[in-house]
């Protein structure tokens, strides 16, 4: 009988693995979201600031996705699919980021600027070792980098 209560026990507790993945994700991918918003909302205005420096996790590359672009299509420009994929069929005021590692998506940003608390202007891809350097200004509270490489 004691048997029979773990397996329960472990058939739920994976099931709710399921049902928490489904909704929110990657736990680890929604984490690093939070620190990207969190790290990146708290640039001050004027500031001239590098991406490798402020964000607070490893990552290879960081990719802007622009609107209406399908998973296929994105897939093919970071050059991999994952369930971090997600499309931008919003509009042209979303932020859409990617964040790779070793071929793994490590954090997914899709939202408005005025939301998220920030805006961030440059190229398709930005990499880790250029040190990509962004300039910084701040209006009602919201946080616009614009690359300056």
């Amino acid at each position: 009988m004691r048997r029979k209560k773990a397996v329960v026990l472990v058939l739920a507790m994976l099931a709710l693995c399921a049902v928490g993945d489904a909704l929110v994700g990657n736990p680890a991918v929604a984490l690093r979201n939070g620190q990207v918003k969190a790290a990146l909302a708290a640039v001050e205005d004027g500031q001239t600031v590098a991406l490798n420096g402020a964000i607070p996790f490893a990552w290879d590359r960081v990719y802007t996705i622009d609107p209406y672009t399908s998973r296929e299509k994105i897939a093919e420009i970071i050059g991999f699919d994952s369930p971090a994929i997600k499309e931008n069929n919003f509009n042209e005021g979303m932020v859409h980021l990617l964040f790779v590692k070793d071929g793994k998506v490590t954090a997914s940003i899709l939202g408005h600027g005025e939301t998220l608390g920030f805006r961030i202007e440059f190229p398709t891809v930005v990499t880790f070792e250029e040190k990509a350097p962004f300039l910084a200004s701040k209006e009602d509270g919201v946080v616009t980098l614009t690359y300056a490489g």
